[in-house]
């Protein structure tokens, strides 16, 4: 009995999602990421994705580890071909004033090849434009709050009060002010 316990454990850890004693299932990074394109959130409610950062996805929308295969411009990548909307970040357009500045620090600060983690908004899943609104995670840090730290992008104000991370710390910070209200 203990060993098929044992094995199915085994099966269950491999498949990469184990249960934790909390109740939670911890997602493990697999080689490709999670199916995406349906607007119904995940059946993971809180994703532990990194073995190196103390980090949680927040909410029940999509979390998951992929690699950057483009960069377009200063607030869209697209990780696994799928493109990425850094939700919260004004960025001018590459032929903008400033617009080629802000692609290259995305460029600098997360090159194309880089393993990234999304964690999609729970609140405003895609954008009018079909792409997916996150903020993506790069070398430990937010790539949406640093792009507006080093001032290459301002925050998206008009979006605040609609994005699950309006509240967040780092978007106060940054000048999020408007307070909004989860759905219970």
């Amino acid at each position: 009995m203990s060993k098929l316990f044992i094995l199915l454990l085994g099966l269950l850890y491999i498949s990469g999602c184990v249960q934790q004693s909390t109740g939670q299932v911890a997602y493990q990074p697999q080689e490709q990421p999670q199916p995406i394109g349906t607007s119904e959130p995940s059946q993971i409610t809180s994703k532990p994705v990194s073995k190196t950062h103390n980090f949680t996805c927040e909410g029940t929308a999509q979390c998951y580890y992929g690699n950057v295969t483009r960069i377009l411009d200063g607030d869209t990548i697209e990780v696994d071909g799928i493109k990425i909307r850094l939700v919260l970040v004004d960025a001018p357009e590459k032929t903008e004033l400033g617009g080629s500045e802000a692609t290259n620090f995305v460029y600098q600060f997360c090159p194309i090849g880089s393993q990234v983690i999304l964690d999609q908004d729970d609140l405003q899943l895609y954008d009018k434009y079909g792409r997916m609104l996150a903020v993506v995670w790069c070398q430990g840090k937010r790539l949406n709050e640093e792009i507006i730290l080093q001032r290459y992008a301002n925050i998206y104000y008009e979006f605040c009060s609609q994005s699950e991370f309006g509240n967040d710390d780092w978007a106060v910070r940054l000048g999020c002010t408007q307070k909004i209200t989860q759905p219970t």
